[in-house]
């Protein structure tokens, strides 16, 4: 059984993993400063993923790995860090394209945020400009 999508959930699937195969890690790099004798991260690349990813890619910070130890204390994930990488979100976006989507909180969640972080971000640059940012043909196919 195929689930029945609208062209509008697809386009914004698409725009998304678009901008997530465009999107360029930040390096580190670091000179050294012939005044000060110390090393200079002036020439750090930034990264270029959106706002509305970051949140996947937060590390649980190691002083809480001691917790998972704890026979009552909370199991990996559900401490509210995702502990992700790009890898694993382009999977849930094109899963989720194909009309699965997952039973598992982390990952239900983790869609949830990501679609409504970049749709907030859309709605930001309509407000910005005055416009629509998808043509009105998209909306044709939406059942609402």
């Amino acid at each position: 059984m195929q689930a029945a999508t609208n062209l509008y959930y697809l386009t914004v699937i698409d725009d998304m993993l678009g901008v997530l195969d465009n999107s360029t890690p930040g390096k580190r790099q670091w000179t050294h400063d012939n005044v000060t004798g110390l090393p200079d991260y002036g020439s750090t690349i930034r990264s270029t993923f959106p706002d509305w990813s970051k949140f996947f890619y937060e590390k649980t910070p190691k002083n809480k790995y001691i917790d998972y130890c704890i026979v009552d204390g909370p199991k990996p994930y559900e401490d509210g860090y995702f502990n992700g990488n790009t890898k694993e979100l382009k999977r849930i976006l094109r899963n989720s394209r194909n009309g699965r989507l997952s039973k598992y909180d982390r990952i239900s969640t983790a869609w949830e945020i990501a679609v409504l972080g970049f749709l907030s971000e859309i709605r930001d640059i309509e407000e910005q400009y005055g416009e629509s940012y998808y043509p009105d043909e998209i909306f044709e196919e939406c059942p609402f």
